[in-house]
């Protein structure tokens, strides 16, 4: 039986000092993250004794709330790890010039040496293409987002279960595309009655749930579902919580 550890479930602005998003898979004695924001990075070291025994990590877009920790990693195992493993990044189109951007921005002088390190491969992505890595399928599904930012959502096959990421999307049908079958699936869901570009509203999700899995959690609150919070009939994440597949 595999684990997840929510280590962020909260939105950009970590609306009630949630940490935000980032989630750590553990299947099989291996461990890999669903995105990694940037102050989640703090959280991810509180649970991981040891970054180096991540062996994978997976993108959904380029939001620093999603992958602004990626430079922390990156050089926390370069200049604190002595037997770094091979790390595997995958992201959207760009993700390699991406991260050396976002690494170069935060430590001048430094983006390419932390790309360039050893033992450390970044890996485009291709919607609906699906791809194998260290026992793991996953395919990426495009979703509606901010459009720069490539948004996806992942279905990744692990320990014989279907997991199912939304990333950040409004509500579409790519939504009920990425859950269907899975055992288990984590729904961004920032709003609780408002309808906004770029975000899911718990209304709308209950006027779907026949269509969405069982298992179904929600992340990436915002301050309507926080003040709403008694009314959710669904599973809402938090930080540091742990789930079973």
């Amino acid at each position: 039986m595999g684990k997840i550890t929510t280590i962020g479930t909260g939105d950009a602005f970590s609306t009630g000092g949630r940490f935000q998003t980032c989630f750590l898979i553990e299947n099989d004695n291996d461990h890999f993250l669903v995105d990694c924001g940037a102050n989640a990075y703090v959280n991810l070291v509180r649970v991981v004794q040891d970054l180096n025994s991540i062996s994978t990590i997976f993108l959904t877009h380029f939001h620093g709330d999603h992958y602004g920790g990626i430079p922390f990693i990156l050089i926390n195992r370069r200049f604190f790890s002595n037997k770094k493993k091979l790390l595997n990044i995958y992201g959207p189109k760009g993700v390699r010039g991406k991260i050396r951007e976002l690494s170069e921005a935060l430590y001048p002088g430094l983006g390419d040496e932390l790309v360039d390190q050893d033992n450390l491969e970044i890996h485009e992505y291709s919607s609906r293409i699906p791809f194998s890595t260290r026992g793991l399928e996953v395919e990426a599904i495009p979703v509606v987002h901010a459009p720069e930012s490539l948004p996806h959502g992942f279905r990744i096959k692990a320990g014989g279960s279907l997991l199912a990421f939304s990333g950040d999307t409004e509500w579409t049908e790519s939504v009920l595309e990425l859950g269907q079958g899975a055992d288990l699936m984590i729904l961004e869901c920032n709003n609780f009655t408002s309808i906004r570009p770029g975000h899911c509203s718990f209304v709308q999700i209950m006027e779907n749930r026949d269509g969405l899995p069982e298992n179904l959690v929600l992340n990436h609150f915002g301050p309507e579902m926080l003040e709403n919070q008694s009314q959710v009939e669904i599973r809402m994440a938090d930080d540091g919580g742990e789930l079973s597949f």
